[in-house]
C-alpha cells in the first residue's frame, strides 16, 4: 500500500469513528426530546448548536485531507454523509422560541437521508479498498 493511501485510510478511519460516535450521541439525545415537551425547542436548539460544531469540524478535517488516486468517490460520499448531519444540526440550532417543531422533523429527515449516503460511502470504500487488500 502506498504511504499516502495508508495515511488517508488511517485518517479516514479516525474521522469515521468520530462521526459515528457523534451520530450515536446525537440520536440518543434527540430521542429524549419528547420527555419534556415544554422544553423541547430549547433543548433541541442547544443540541443542534453543540453537534453542529462537532460535525462541522469533522467536515473541515475531511476537506483538508489529501485524497489519493481513486479515492474521490469515497471522499465525496463521506462528505455528503457529514453534510447531512450538519444540515440536521443546523435545523435544530435554528429552532425558534415558539411551538413550531417542524425543524425537528426536518433534522430527522436529514439524518434518515444520511443512511443512504452511508450506503453510498460503503460501496465506494469497498471499491477503493479492494485493490489495496489484494
Amino acid at each position: 500500500m502506498v504511504p499516502a493511501t495508508r495515511l488517508y485510510e488511517r485518517r479516514l478511519g479516525r474521522v469515521i469513528q468520530e462521526c459515528l460516535a457523534a451520530r450515536k450521541e446525537l440520536l440518543l439525545e434527540m430521542g429524549g426530546l419528547d420527555r419534556a415537551p415544554a422544553l423541547a425547542t430549547v433543548r433541541a436548539r442547544r443540541l443542534g448548536e453543540r453537534f453542529l460544531t462537532r460535525f462541522a469540524a469533522l467536515r473541515r478535517e475531511i476537506e483538508v485531507t489529501p485524497v489519493p488516486s481513486g479515492g474521490t468517490r469515497c471522499q465525496g460520499a463521506l462528505r455528503r454523509w457529514i453534510d447531512l448531519h450538519v444540515r440536521a444540526c443546523d435545523a435544530l440550532a435554528r429552532l425558534g422560541f415558539g411551538s413550531d417543531l417542524r425543524p425537528i422533523g426536518a433534522a430527522a429527515r436529514y439524518i434518515g437521508d444520511a443512511r443512504l449516503a452511508a450506503r453510498e460511502f460503503n460501496r465506494a470504500h469497498r471499491v477503493f479498498a479492494a485493490p489495496l487488500a489484494a
